[in-house]
């Protein structure tokens, strides 16, 4: 119990001896380089940065070591720059600037800042609308599958930023996002990528994503009749057979309700001067979410009779 006892004291001497000495050394007057954080004021009207200023600046002070360790700690400290008189571009003199820094304890001064200038250019700031564009991968489970496009809400956005970059963007594309093992409808929020934070500025941040998924099923739809296309008033032709039996694959449902008349087999005037195996290949026209798994015939024979 005694030795336990005089452990005690001593640990307390101890930390009372280290808070004193600190006390006492923190009291005097130091210089040291603390990280500020800079914004950009009073930009000109119509005008945008083509580059972001930097995130902070190293600012050399002068004062006690209490009221320099309490700046540490301070997330209000920031250099507000004027940008009110810039043109094009120009150079900043940070050293003229230092004194318009927020929340400085009294007494404490600035005495150098590093760098010592910042060039800034300047552009004007226009708006643009654009499409997203989703950027995912969906890997759906065997014997199931995408039914059409990948719906986006939003469909387009619109871009704020330096004409010089906005005018080079055609499109703004979805943060990148997989789904694996599908096998049902994906509904959810993603954000939009933003590789130039700082310089262009969106509308939206997210977009709404939807995604159709349904179990894959094959349907054979029997004598589709065979349309001739651009074909002129003074050409008698004719193609043997007529009709041909089209397998398609889609979802179950969409199957369900197909409605036959929504294939689309045809054949242009344009293939039939261009031929030179005998035989034309039919084409055919189905709505995004359907496929075409086998037509039959797939070559279909005409006469062109004088």
């Amino acid at each position: 119990m005694k030795l336990s006892h005089k452990w005690h004291i001593f640990i307390f001497s101890f930390l009372f001896s280290f808070l004193l000495w600190v006390s006492v050394n923190l009291g005097g007057k130091y210089q040291t380089f603390i990280k500020v954080k800079i914004e950009g004021v009073n930009l000109p009207k119509g005008k945008t940065l083509l580059e972001p200023l930097p995130e902070k600046i190293d600012v050399l002070f002068n004062g006690t070591g209490w009221q320099l360790a309490s700046m540490f700690f301070n997330p209000n400290l920031k250099c507000e720059i004027d940008l009110s008189k810039l043109t094009k571009s120009n150079f900043i003199v940070l050293k003229d600037e230092i004194n318009h820094i927020n929340k400085l304890p009294t007494n404490v001064n600035p005495l150098q800042v590093l760098p010592e200038s910042l060039f800034v250019k300047l552009d004007d700031n226009i708006e643009k609308k654009v499409p997203v564009i989703p950027n995912v991968l969906v890997e759906c489970e065997n014997g199931y599958g995408i039914m059409g496009k990948i719906a986006l809400n939003p469909k387009t956005i619109n871009i704020f930023g330096p004409k010089s970059i906005v005018n080079n963007i055609s499109f703004w594309k979805t943060a990148y996002a997989e789904y694996k093992r599908v096998k049902e409808d994906i509904i959810t929020i993603i954000p939009l990528f933003d590789t130039l934070n700082g310089i262009v500025k969106l509308s939206n941040e997210m977009v709404g994503i939807s995604i159709e998924v349904q179990m894959l099923a094959e349907q054979l739809f029997e004598n589709v009749p065979i349309t001739l296309i651009d074909i002129p008033e003074k050409e008698n032709i004719s193609i043997l057979p007529n009709k041909v039996d089209v397998l398609v694959r889609s979802g179950v449902e969409k199957l369900a309700n197909f409605d036959k008349s929504k294939i689309k087999v045809y054949i242009k005037y344009e293939q039939i001067q261009k031929d030179t195996l005998g035989y034309l290949i039919p084409q055919i026209h189905l709505p995004e979410e359907y496929k075409v798994i086998r037509i039959k015939p797939s070559k279909i024979e005409y006469i062109i009779r004088k």
